[in-house]
Protein backbone atom coordinates (compact mmCIF):
# COMPACT_ATOMS: atom_id res chain seq x y z
CA UNK A 1 0.00 0.00 0.00
CA UNK A 2 0.94 3.36 -0.81
CA UNK A 3 -0.14 6.78 -0.84
CA UNK A 4 -0.40 8.20 -4.32
CA UNK A 5 -0.43 12.61 -5.14
CA UNK A 6 -1.27 13.66 -8.49
CA UNK A 7 -0.50 16.99 -9.64
CA UNK A 8 -1.36 18.00 -12.89
CA UNK A 9 -1.30 21.50 -15.03
CA UNK A 10 -2.92 22.74 -18.28
CA UNK A 11 -0.88 25.59 -19.86
CA UNK A 12 -3.35 26.55 -23.04
CA UNK A 13 -6.50 24.88 -24.52
CA UNK A 14 -10.31 24.18 -23.14
CA UNK A 15 -8.26 22.25 -19.34
CA UNK A 16 -8.64 18.51 -19.52
CA UNK A 17 -9.22 15.87 -16.51
CA UNK A 18 -8.24 12.74 -14.99
CA UNK A 19 -8.96 9.07 -14.64
CA UNK A 20 -7.51 6.29 -12.44
CA UNK A 21 -7.89 2.87 -13.70
CA UNK A 22 -6.86 -0.55 -12.36
CA UNK A 23 -7.71 -3.11 -14.86
CA UNK A 24 -11.63 -1.93 -16.23
CA UNK A 25 -12.20 -0.57 -13.14
CA UNK A 26 -11.91 2.93 -12.27
CA UNK A 27 -10.24 4.21 -8.61
CA UNK A 28 -11.38 7.19 -7.09
CA UNK A 29 -13.07 10.39 -8.40
CA UNK A 30 -12.22 12.06 -11.52
CA UNK A 31 -9.35 14.76 -10.91
CA UNK A 32 -8.41 17.92 -12.92
CA UNK A 33 -5.64 19.67 -14.70
CA UNK A 34 -5.76 22.96 -13.02
CA UNK A 35 -4.95 26.51 -14.71
CA UNK A 36 -2.84 27.77 -11.28
CA UNK A 37 -2.01 26.69 -7.96
CA UNK A 38 -1.02 23.73 -7.02
CA UNK A 39 -4.21 21.04 -6.02
CA UNK A 40 -2.78 17.41 -6.22
CA UNK A 41 -5.36 14.16 -5.28
CA UNK A 42 -3.89 12.19 -2.99
CA UNK A 43 -5.09 8.61 -2.33
CA UNK A 44 -4.49 5.83 -0.51
CA UNK A 45 -3.76 2.77 -3.04
CA UNK A 46 -3.31 -1.23 -2.70
CA UNK A 47 -0.03 -2.10 -4.55
CA UNK A 48 -0.37 -3.25 -8.36
CA UNK A 49 -0.73 -1.45 -12.34
CA UNK A 50 -2.21 1.47 -12.65
CA UNK A 51 -3.12 3.84 -15.90
CA UNK A 52 -3.70 7.12 -15.70
CA UNK A 53 -6.39 8.61 -18.52
CA UNK A 54 -6.15 12.34 -19.25
CA UNK A 55 -9.07 13.33 -21.03
CA UNK A 56 -9.62 17.03 -22.83
CA UNK A 57 -12.46 19.27 -22.47
CA UNK A 58 -12.76 20.42 -25.19
CA UNK A 59 -13.44 17.34 -28.86
CA UNK A 60 -11.75 20.24 -31.26
CA UNK A 61 -8.85 22.29 -29.52
CA UNK A 62 -5.79 20.73 -28.13
CA UNK A 63 -4.63 21.31 -24.82
CA UNK A 64 -1.28 21.04 -23.27
CA UNK A 65 -0.84 19.41 -20.27
CA UNK A 66 1.98 18.69 -17.33
CA UNK A 67 1.20 16.35 -13.94
CA UNK A 68 3.35 15.20 -11.52
CA UNK A 69 2.99 11.50 -9.75
CA UNK A 70 4.24 10.71 -6.18
CA UNK A 71 3.81 8.10 -4.19
CA UNK A 72 5.29 7.32 -0.47
CA UNK A 73 8.85 5.65 -1.94
CA UNK A 74 9.88 9.19 -3.43
CA UNK A 75 7.94 11.51 -0.22
CA UNK A 76 10.65 14.04 0.27
CA UNK A 77 12.35 13.15 3.77
CA UNK A 78 11.88 16.79 6.60
CA UNK A 79 14.43 16.21 9.63
CA UNK A 80 11.87 16.10 12.77
CA UNK A 81 10.64 19.39 14.58
CA UNK A 82 11.86 21.50 10.67
CA UNK A 83 9.35 22.94 8.74
CA UNK A 84 7.76 21.65 5.44
CA UNK A 85 8.38 24.16 2.68
CA UNK A 86 6.02 22.53 -0.42
CA UNK A 87 8.02 24.35 -2.95
CA UNK A 88 5.82 22.36 -5.45
CA UNK A 89 6.26 18.89 -4.09
CA UNK A 90 3.38 16.78 -2.31
CA UNK A 91 4.78 14.47 -0.32
CA UNK A 92 6.50 14.64 2.58
CA UNK A 93 8.00 12.04 5.67
CA UNK A 94 9.34 12.65 9.17
CA UNK A 95 10.25 10.30 11.52
CA UNK A 96 8.25 11.09 15.20
CA UNK A 97 8.65 9.72 18.65
CA UNK A 98 5.48 8.31 20.64
CA UNK A 99 4.20 10.44 23.23
CA UNK A 100 5.63 13.82 22.15
CA UNK A 101 3.36 16.28 21.36
CA UNK A 102 3.47 17.98 18.08
CA UNK A 103 2.42 21.02 17.05
CA UNK A 104 1.35 22.73 14.03
CA UNK A 105 -0.11 25.76 11.52
CA UNK A 106 -0.63 25.92 8.04
CA UNK A 107 -0.03 29.49 6.45
CA UNK A 108 -2.10 31.25 4.55
CA UNK A 109 -3.97 29.41 1.65
CA UNK A 110 -2.77 26.32 2.25
CA UNK A 111 -4.24 22.64 3.27
CA UNK A 112 -2.60 19.76 4.99
CA UNK A 113 -2.81 16.39 5.69
CA UNK A 114 -1.11 14.37 8.31
CA UNK A 115 -0.92 10.30 8.09
CA UNK A 116 0.16 7.52 10.53
CA UNK A 117 2.63 4.71 9.25
CA UNK A 118 0.42 2.89 8.46
CA UNK A 119 -1.27 5.75 6.41
CA UNK A 120 -3.79 6.13 8.09
CA UNK A 121 -5.19 10.20 8.41
CA UNK A 122 -4.64 11.47 11.91
CA UNK A 123 -5.42 15.43 11.39
CA UNK A 124 -6.17 17.87 8.66
CA UNK A 125 -4.75 20.93 9.14
CA UNK A 126 -6.42 24.15 7.35
CA UNK A 127 -4.57 27.73 7.21
CA UNK A 128 -8.24 29.80 7.45
CA UNK A 129 -8.31 27.78 11.64
CA UNK A 130 -6.00 30.16 12.25
CA UNK A 131 -4.82 28.66 15.73
CA UNK A 132 -2.25 26.04 15.93
CA UNK A 133 -3.26 22.60 16.18
CA UNK A 134 -1.31 19.56 17.91
CA UNK A 135 -1.67 15.86 18.00
CA UNK A 136 0.54 13.49 19.68
CA UNK A 137 1.78 10.12 17.96
CA UNK A 138 0.65 6.38 19.03
CA UNK A 139 3.28 4.69 17.33
CA UNK A 140 7.12 6.04 16.30
CA UNK A 141 8.01 6.01 13.24
CA UNK A 142 7.90 7.40 9.60
CA UNK A 143 4.73 9.47 9.68
CA UNK A 144 3.46 11.16 5.99
CA UNK A 145 2.41 14.76 5.39
CA UNK A 146 0.63 15.35 1.98
CA UNK A 147 0.15 19.06 0.48
CA UNK A 148 -3.21 19.27 -0.48
CA UNK A 149 -3.75 23.18 -1.90
CA UNK A 150 -2.40 26.26 -2.33
CA UNK A 151 -1.40 29.16 -4.63
CA UNK A 152 2.12 30.02 -3.23
CA UNK A 153 5.05 27.81 -4.73
CA UNK A 154 6.25 28.64 -0.86
CA UNK A 155 3.80 27.19 1.13
CA UNK A 156 4.80 25.80 4.50
CA UNK A 157 3.67 24.00 6.90
CA UNK A 158 5.34 24.55 10.46
CA UNK A 159 5.91 21.73 13.02
CA UNK A 160 7.78 22.30 16.09
CA UNK A 161 7.81 20.50 19.76
CA UNK A 162 7.40 22.62 23.08
CA UNK A 163 9.74 24.50 24.89
CA UNK A 164 10.62 24.15 28.90
CA UNK A 165 9.67 26.86 30.70
CA UNK A 166 10.48 27.22 34.22
CA UNK A 167 9.47 30.39 36.69
CA UNK A 168 12.09 33.08 36.99
CA UNK A 169 13.76 32.14 33.94
CA UNK A 170 12.65 34.45 31.03
CA UNK A 171 13.19 33.10 27.57
CA UNK A 172 13.32 35.24 24.55
CA UNK A 173 12.25 34.50 20.89
CA UNK A 174 10.78 35.39 17.33
CA UNK A 175 7.29 35.61 16.48
CA UNK A 176 7.34 34.61 12.55
CA UNK A 177 3.54 35.38 10.98
CA UNK A 178 4.09 31.51 8.94
CA UNK A 179 5.28 30.04 12.13
CA UNK A 180 3.32 28.34 14.85
CA UNK A 181 4.47 31.26 17.33
CA UNK A 182 6.55 30.21 20.79
CA UNK A 183 4.61 27.38 22.19
CA UNK A 184 6.07 26.48 25.96
CA UNK A 185 5.26 23.97 28.93
CA UNK A 186 5.89 23.69 32.67
CA UNK A 187 4.62 21.67 35.16
CA UNK A 188 4.30 23.48 38.70
CA UNK A 189 4.24 20.92 41.81
CA UNK A 190 2.31 22.79 44.21
CA UNK A 191 -0.32 26.35 43.86
CA UNK A 192 1.21 29.67 42.57
CA UNK A 193 0.73 33.35 42.27
CA UNK A 194 2.58 34.17 39.74
CA UNK A 195 3.05 37.37 37.43
CA UNK A 196 3.27 36.61 32.70
CA UNK A 197 5.87 39.13 32.31
CA UNK A 198 5.42 39.81 28.38
CA UNK A 199 7.96 42.01 26.74
CA UNK A 200 9.08 43.58 23.48
CA UNK A 201 8.00 45.78 20.14
CA UNK A 202 4.64 47.23 19.54
CA UNK A 203 3.18 44.00 17.77
CA UNK A 204 0.08 42.62 18.55
CA UNK A 205 0.18 39.34 19.90
CA UNK A 206 -2.11 36.67 21.07
CA UNK A 207 -1.30 35.07 23.98
CA UNK A 208 -3.38 31.73 25.61
CA UNK A 209 -2.58 29.82 28.58
CA UNK A 210 -3.58 26.45 28.98
CA UNK A 211 -4.09 23.71 32.23
CA UNK A 212 -3.54 20.62 30.77
CA UNK A 213 -5.48 20.91 27.58
CA UNK A 214 -7.95 23.27 29.29
CA UNK A 215 -8.21 26.74 28.04
CA UNK A 216 -7.75 29.30 31.25
CA UNK A 217 -6.86 32.51 30.12
CA UNK A 218 -5.98 34.45 27.15
CA UNK A 219 -4.64 38.33 26.51
CA UNK A 220 -5.06 40.53 23.16
CA UNK A 221 -3.07 43.69 22.86
CA UNK A 222 0.44 45.25 22.00
CA UNK A 223 3.43 43.40 23.69
CA UNK A 224 4.44 46.70 25.17
CA UNK A 225 0.93 47.02 26.53
CA UNK A 226 2.02 47.16 30.23
CA UNK A 227 -2.00 46.26 31.25
CA UNK A 228 -1.57 43.36 29.11
CA UNK A 229 -1.31 40.96 31.95
CA UNK A 230 -2.54 40.35 35.19
CA UNK A 231 -1.05 37.78 37.88
CA UNK A 232 -2.55 34.80 37.69
CA UNK A 233 -3.46 32.34 40.43
CA UNK A 234 -2.09 28.70 39.11
CA UNK A 235 -2.87 25.32 40.71
CA UNK A 236 -0.59 22.38 40.63
CA UNK A 237 -0.56 20.60 37.29
CA UNK A 238 0.64 20.80 33.98
CA UNK A 239 0.52 24.45 32.22
CA UNK A 240 1.21 25.53 28.24
CA UNK A 241 1.89 28.55 27.28
CA UNK A 242 1.16 30.19 22.97
CA UNK A 243 2.09 33.16 21.91
CA UNK A 244 1.87 34.29 18.54
CA UNK A 245 1.20 37.31 16.16
CA UNK A 246 -2.12 38.94 16.57
CA UNK A 247 -2.76 39.86 12.22
CA UNK A 248 0.29 41.30 12.02
CA UNK A 249 2.63 40.40 8.68
CA UNK A 250 5.92 41.27 9.79
CA UNK A 251 7.95 39.41 12.53
CA UNK A 252 8.63 41.01 15.93
CA UNK A 253 11.28 39.82 18.78
CA UNK A 254 10.07 38.96 22.66
CA UNK A 255 10.58 37.74 25.95
CA UNK A 256 8.12 35.64 28.35
CA UNK A 257 8.46 34.62 32.23
CA UNK A 258 6.47 33.55 34.79
CA UNK A 259 7.44 35.33 38.02
CA UNK A 260 7.08 33.88 41.15
CA UNK A 261 5.30 36.28 43.70
CA UNK A 262 6.88 33.42 46.77
CA UNK A 263 10.46 33.98 45.61
CA UNK A 264 10.13 38.23 45.11
CA UNK A 265 12.55 40.18 46.50
CA UNK A 266 11.55 41.02 50.38
CA UNK A 267 11.26 44.71 51.06
CA UNK A 268 11.07 46.28 54.98
CA UNK A 269 9.16 49.36 55.82
CA UNK A 270 11.10 52.54 56.19
CA UNK A 271 14.08 51.76 54.09
CA UNK A 272 15.57 52.85 50.44
CA UNK A 273 15.32 50.20 48.28
CA UNK A 274 18.00 50.14 45.29
CA UNK A 275 17.55 47.49 42.46
CA UNK A 276 18.22 47.40 38.47
CA UNK A 277 15.43 47.77 36.15
CA UNK A 278 16.00 46.67 32.37
CA UNK A 279 13.71 48.15 29.49
CA UNK A 280 10.82 45.57 29.39
CA UNK A 281 11.19 43.52 32.12
CA UNK A 282 9.46 43.62 35.05
CA UNK A 283 10.98 42.86 38.80
CA UNK A 284 8.87 41.59 41.88
CA UNK A 285 9.19 42.73 45.43
CA UNK A 286 7.19 41.31 48.43
CA UNK A 287 6.46 43.02 52.15
CA UNK A 288 4.61 41.93 55.38
CA UNK A 289 1.84 44.63 55.58
CA UNK A 290 -0.65 44.72 58.92
CA UNK A 291 -4.25 46.06 58.68
CA UNK A 292 -4.80 49.58 58.83
CA UNK A 293 -1.04 50.38 58.59
CA UNK A 294 -0.84 53.54 56.29
CA UNK A 295 2.13 52.77 53.77
CA UNK A 296 3.86 55.46 51.19
CA UNK A 297 5.63 54.48 48.25
CA UNK A 298 8.16 56.78 46.97
CA UNK A 299 9.82 56.63 43.74
CA UNK A 300 13.12 57.99 43.77
CA UNK A 301 14.81 60.02 40.43
CA UNK A 302 14.77 57.19 37.15
CA UNK A 303 16.58 59.51 34.64
CA UNK A 304 14.71 59.27 31.50
CA UNK A 305 13.40 55.49 32.34
CA UNK A 306 10.13 55.83 32.73
CA UNK A 307 7.51 53.10 33.67
CA UNK A 308 4.30 51.90 36.09
CA UNK A 309 4.03 49.78 39.11
CA UNK A 310 1.65 48.24 40.41
CA UNK A 311 0.84 46.93 43.74
CA UNK A 312 -1.15 43.41 44.88
CA UNK A 313 -2.10 41.83 47.81
CA UNK A 314 -1.60 38.11 48.80
CA UNK A 315 -3.86 36.98 46.02
CA UNK A 316 -3.02 38.73 43.24
CA UNK A 317 -5.74 41.55 43.40
CA UNK A 318 -4.69 44.86 42.20
CA UNK A 319 -4.67 47.83 44.82
CA UNK A 320 -2.72 50.61 43.52
CA UNK A 321 -0.60 51.37 40.48
CA UNK A 322 0.90 54.83 38.83
CA UNK A 323 4.20 55.66 37.30
CA UNK A 324 7.66 55.90 37.22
Amino acid sequence: RSLLAITGAFTDGSGASWELRRGNDYVGNRGYFESYGHYPTVMELEAGEYVLEAISNSAIDSTSITFVIEDTSCATRVAAGDSIVAAGTSLFKMDLTAGQTYFVKANSGTNWKIYQPNLTAVLDVYSYYGDVQSFTPAVSGTWYFSYLQGDSADAMLDLQTAQPLALDAPIAGILDPNRAGGIYTGTLTENKLVYLDLAGSDADVRVVIYEGDNQINSFYGPISDTGLTTPLQLHAGNYRIEISLNGSSNTSAYSLGLLDFSTATPLSADAEVAANLVPGQAVVFKFDAQAGQQLTYTPADSGVMSGRWSLYDEFGNQLQSGEI
